[in-house]
């Protein structure tokens, strides 16, 4: 189920939400030895199988304030009922660096491992400095 998920790089939060059960027991079903059920197998397999991985890539970007930023970017092409093709496509901050060839450094890593995770604190970060910054 694990390397299904991975394939179309969907999170175990995102099959949750298809599936309609919750994230904790997407972590049991990968951790457990045990077969899947059937049903919840086909189910997964319909899933990931109707999702086409576009793209999967990272860039270092400089920020406004001078830093360099390694960006993952995912596109997928996933099923709609009212278009022909729908794209779906994500941005997340992966880790900000005040050295260019650190951010480099980060971003090969990135591309190099089958796992990458986004850094939340920075998100968060980025989210309370831009609603501090808006007027209300």
């Amino acid at each position: 189920m694990r390397a299904a998920r991975k394939k179309v790089a969907m999170t175990q939060h995102e099959l949750a939400a298809r599936l309609r059960v919750s994230r904790k027991t997407i972590v049991g079903w990968e951790q457990s030895a045990d077969p899947l059920d059937e049903g919840v197998a086909l189910q997964v397999f319909n899933i990931t199988r109707q999702i086409r991985l576009v793209e999967n890539s990272y860039r270092v970007d400089v920020t406004k304030h001078g830093t360099y930023a390694v960006v993952g970017r995912r596109i997928r092409n996933v099923p709609h009922p009212t278009a022909m093709a729908w794209f779906s496509s994500e941005l997340m901050l992966f880790g900000e660096f005040e050295r260019r060839d650190h951010a480099y450094r980060w971003r090969a890593a990135l591309e190099a491992t089958a796992d990458p995770r986004g850094t939340r604190k920075l998100i968060k970060e980025r989210a309370v400095e831009n609603s501090a910054k808006s007027p209300c």
